[in-house]
């Protein structure tokens, strides 16, 4: 390819000039050879001025075109297949059964690769190259499996290492032919197959991302079979193997592990380390029956052991274990704290701003629970501008009333300027207005933290609430030093950070991983999902990992457990044309882990039915809060904006009931996922949840000696 003037004398030797095609001079041979035109040829203006380039071919891998390239040119010699190569076609060519495949995989018959879906087998439709990158695969993939069933199934060591060696050529051989496994051309052509996430974990990774060797599997054993004791020496063995094996405890079981130990002489050699909850008659663990809120379980325990003396030892371990009374100076309140009642703010306003006598009564201070929101009201009737709401605690722009409202609210102020341009107003800061009236809310907000304990009366009652309300629960902790993981690369240990996580997921129910960068967050929310599984807590879990990880959660997942049947979604999965076809595959598929992108868990829709009843349950929280807000007229004023609130919910629900909803759209409800692990949550942190929904201890404000009360984790 030349341009069309350039001179002859400055051509190489080898060019000979063809002729002009389209504008563009060709040497004779790529006139004679245009399947050796890696592109289309093209002119673009560039700095240098009209030039001629060879544009890229679209969706063509510039790798696969060069090896088809080289193959063309005629000449036997250019490359010696070897043969370890030569070993690796013949076991690429071996025919496989499709009904001993998972489903939505590759496999060879007859000297074809062949698809299967979730109902039917077809031909793979790749090209030439791509069709000889994914036979390659089939046969590292199917190498690996037999790998890991043997180790499953406890092979001998010297089994082993004729699976590792086989593994290990045709893994070579492949590398050396198509490059690594997670090549973009090798992904493209196999990443449709379920076992792609399986061949990304025999590869080693460094913190670029780059391939710097093989995985352990080639040279080490990753898998153990997992053999469950069948005999305890102590009650407290025993105890450890229930909650391993069953998740809780299962006293029939530990009977059998201890030779026939009655379970009532179980219960007496572990008093104290076991308790029986009286409302369910369930048996917990002490770390679990002793923590949480252990002010409601003691009253629970004595009016239970009123009726039954076995209840009495509850009562006892449960007295030893109250959190100790918190004192004034334990405890922070500023204005805003929700469970100030509103009489003490009103009481705050007349003893410290000091409204005139004609305005005392005027003003008042509610909280409406349906706006989460304070109301002050009759601000404007104090207009005495010499009056500490104007001087001390307000300036004559905003007031201290206005200012108590926005700090109850725990807002900051903002001073704005009015002005008219182009006939319209518009609002300009105004620095020095906004500075000088913060100054007065934070003399106003210190007042309040001044005041609100230093009467003796107020201050005992207040405390006294909140000790009985508040400083009620005692963490729990978790220890997961009973946890066997069965299944686990042996290769790998995880630290006590992670294995006291995975106990937590088991047994708390929602939890959040706020371990630093680097801290193995993947492996202990992988380790705690096949967790679940095991114990028959989740049957199918699913991974919510941001946009462009999932590859590498898929590998990390293999890593850690080589045997995990898991499912990664990739790009193309959640195209509109592939949507449905891959969610009909995570409901109809028995996953250990299904792992998908922030964006396309977004796709995902909600059930009409579920989203309809969940807007209509609105619906009904509102009308009941302007049914109580009407008759109190201290919250009148919120009425118009809960009727508000209850319009644009009654025009969704319109536009829900009269939108033409597909039948063959699957929902979330119909994936079957019943556990959601969410990476990087923090996108998802602003999910509305109404204030009056949440309980007493999740309302809890903070102390100075740090949280008080139950928390409550999103995973």
């Amino acid at each position: 390819m030349q341009k069309r003037d350039t001179p002859p004398e400055q051509l190489p030797a080898w060019v000979e000039i063809g002729q002009t095609v389209d504008g563009l001079s060709l040497n004779r041979y790529f006139l004679d050879h245009p399947e050796m035109v890696l592109g289309k040829m093209t002119t673009e203006n560039t700095q240098y001025g009209h030039d001629t380039t060879c544009a890229p071919l679209p969706d063509a891998v510039l790798e696969d075109l060069l090896q088809t390239a080289v193959r063309q040119l005629g000449h036997e010699n250019v490359f010696q297949k070897n043969t370890q190569m030569a070993l690796a076609a013949d076991v690429f060519q071996k025919n496989t059964q499709a009904e001993t495949l998972r489903p939505y995989s590759y496999f060879v018959q007859d000297g074809k690769l062949l698809f299967k879906g979730a109902d039917e087998v077809r031909e793979a439709a790749l090209n030439a190259t791509a069709t000889k990158r994914a036979i390659g695969m089939v046969g590292v993939r199917d190498a690996t499996r037999q790998l890991i069933e043997a180790q499953k199934d406890g092979c001998s060591d010297a089994q082993l290492v004729t699976l590792q060696d086989n593994l290990g050529r045709l893994y070579d051989a492949f590398v050396k032919e198509f490059g690594v496994i997670r090549s973009q051309g090798n992904r493209l052509a196999f990443s449709k197959d379920a076992g792609y996430p399986l061949l990304l974990a025999l590869e080693m990774l460094d913190e670029e991302q780059r391939v710097v060797g093989k995985s352990a599997i080639f040279t080490r054993r990753t898998i153990r079979p997992h053999i469950a004791a069948d005999r305890a020496d102590t009650p407290e063995d025993a105890l450890g193997l229930s909650l391993s094996e069953r998740g809780q405890i299962d006293l029939g079981y530990m009977s059998d592990l201890l030779g026939g130990m009655t379970e009532q002489e179980i219960i007496t050699a572990l008093q104290g380390q076991i308790f029986r909850e009286p409302a369910s008659g369930i048996w917990q663990p002490a770390d679990e029956y002793l923590s949480g809120n252990v002010r409601r379980k003691l009253d629970e325990a004595r009016a239970a052991a009123q009726a039954d003396d076995a209840f009495a030892i509850n009562v006892q371990m449960l007295e030893r274990v109250q959190p100790a009374p918190l004192t004034a100076a334990d405890i922070s309140v500023r204005l805003g704290t929700t469970w100030i009642p509103a009489s003490d703010i009103g009481q705050f306003v007349r003893e410290v701003l000091h409204p005139p006598y004609y305005a005392k009564n005027k003003i008042g201070v509610v909280y409406s629970d349906a706006l989460k929101r304070w109301h002050v009201s009759g601000k404007s009737y104090d207009r005495d501008i010499h009056g500490l709401a104007y001087t001390k605690f307000g300036t004559s722009r905003v007031s201290g009333y206005e200012l108590l409202e926005l700090s109850l609210n725990l807002r900051d102020v903002q001073i704005m300027d009015v002005k008219f341009e182009g006939g319209k107003e518009k609002s300009i800061p105004n620095p020095k207005e906004t500075i000088k009236a913060r100054s007065k809310q934070d003399a106003l907000r210190q007042a309040f933290k001044d005041w609100i304990f230093a009467d003796p009366e107020r201050r005992e009652r207040l405390v006294g609430y909140y000790n009985e309300h508040f400083n009620t629960t005692r963490p729990r902790i978790f220890d997961g030093a009973h946890l066997t993981l069965p299944g686990i690369n042996p290769e790998i240990e995880l630290r006590k950070h992670q294995t006291d996580a995975i106990a937590r997921i088991l047994y708390s129910g929602n939890t959040l991983l706020a371990h630093t960068v680097g801290a193995g967050k993947t492996w202990t929310m992988a380790a705690a999902a096949m967790e679940l599984r095991r114990l028959g807590l989740a049957h199918k879990p699913m991974f919510v990992v941001p946009n462009g990880l999932t590859d590498q959660w898929g590998a990390e997942f293999q890593q850690l457990y080589p045997g995990a049947n898991i499912l990664v979604a990739t790009e193309k999965d959640f195209e509109t044309k592939n949507r449905k076809e891959f969610c009909a595959r995570i409901a109809t598929g028995d996953y250990d882990a299904v792992i998908i992108a922030h964006s396309q868990f977004e796709k995902i829709p909600l059930s009409p039915e579920n989203e309809r009843a969940h807007i209509e349950k609105q619906i009904d929280m509102l009308e009941l809060s302007i049914s109580e807000a009407s008759g109190n007229k201290d919250l009148r004023y919120s009425v118009k904006q809960l009727e508000s609130s209850k319009q644009k919910l009654k025009l969704r629900l319109k536009k829900l009931m009269e939108a033409k909803v597909k039948d063959d759209v699957v929902t979330f409800e119909e994936l079957g996922v019943d556990r959601l692990f969410v990476d990087e949550a923090d996108e998802f942190k602003n999910v509305v949840i109404p204030f009056s929904k949440l309980s007493e201890s999740e309302r809890q404000p903070k102390s100075a000696a740090g949280p008080i009360g139950h928390q409550r984790f999103g995973g």
